[in-house]
């Protein structure tokens, strides 16, 4: 698994007891438990691992299918900047988790809240020693940005803050509600405030 997971999937290992070899996956042969029993209670049993790995394979084709439709995604919506693995690059197990993440992420920024990753796809072709993978993700449904309400103002007029263009109902774009709200408290609506809790120390 190990070997697989840094993308050589064409790895044997085996274990050596004092010479005799052992393949895992195998059972043990006759000579193998001769000399483990050799060694029963009066010295520990020699071991050696010994891990041939192979070719280390790479990534050929690289798709990012909406699950829903089975078509891929437009490129302004999933960039190659988001995925991030290319064409002949290892095809290593946490390059596809972390373009998973990437995935997931830029469809949240796009007012995808439960987007995620229904299943992945990969094919390995030992001929090539290369890998497809497919990325079958469900966006989920869009979420709007409701009323905004506001809590605890004394001093601060609310109607300045939802005139503000950035409060107005529209699609939740995470990140444009972040900025926006720092903005807003960056703004003169809200220095009293800023002073009021700045750390003098």
């Amino acid at each position: 698994d190990a070997m697989w997971g840094e993308g050589y999937y064409n790895a044997n290992v085996f274990i050596e007891i004092d010479g005799v070899k052992l393949q895992l996956g195998l059972p043990a042969s006759a000579a193998a438990i001769r000399k483990a029993d050799s060694y029963r209670g009066r010295a520990p049993v020699p071991l050696r691992i010994v891990v041939q790995p192979g070719q280390h394979f790479r990534f050929n084709r690289i798709t990012v299918l909406d699950a829903r439709t089975g078509r891929p995604f437009a490129s302004a919506d999933i960039p190659q900047r988001v995925i991030g693995i290319k064409p002949g690059q290892p095809a290593d197990s946490g390059e596809v988790l972390a373009a998973e993440a990437r995935i997931v992420d830029r469809l949240r920024e796009l007012s995808h809240p439960f987007a995620k990753v229904v299943r992945l796809d990969p094919v390995v072709n030992y001929p090539t020693a290369t890998m497809d993978i497919t990325f079958n993700v469900s966006p989920g449904p869009v979420a709007n940005l409701g009323p905004i309400a506001m809590s605890g103002l004394t001093t601060v007029d609310p109607a300045p803050v939802r005139s503000d263009r950035r409060a107005r109902p529209e699609l939740l774009l995470r990140s444009v509600l972040i900025s926006g709200l720092a903005l807003l408290y960056a703004g003169p609506l809200f220095a009293a405030d800023r002073d009021a809790n700045f750390d003098h120390r």
